[in-house]
């Protein structure tokens, strides 16, 4: 890149650098809260694997809005 230039991401790399910055601060939670990956997983809702997939940045979680 030439000096003077400023970095521009594209839409898809915005999305991905949001995807592992929400994979990290799911690890991050249950980490610190010394909480099983099969703990938050039922504590929210779904299942391990779809868990695991959040937390790798493999799957994103989709929130509605409460009924």
């Amino acid at each position: 890149m030439k000096e003077g230039m400023c970095c521009v991401m594209n839409v898809k790399e915005v999305g991905k650098v949001r995807e592992q910055l929400v994979a990290r601060r799911f690890r991050e939670y249950r980490v610190t809260r010394n909480l099983t990956q099969k703990e938050v997983a039922t504590s929210i809702g779904c299942n391990l694997l779809t868990y695991c997939g959040y937390e790798h940045g493999l799957s994103l979680i989709h929130i509605s809005e409460p009924t």
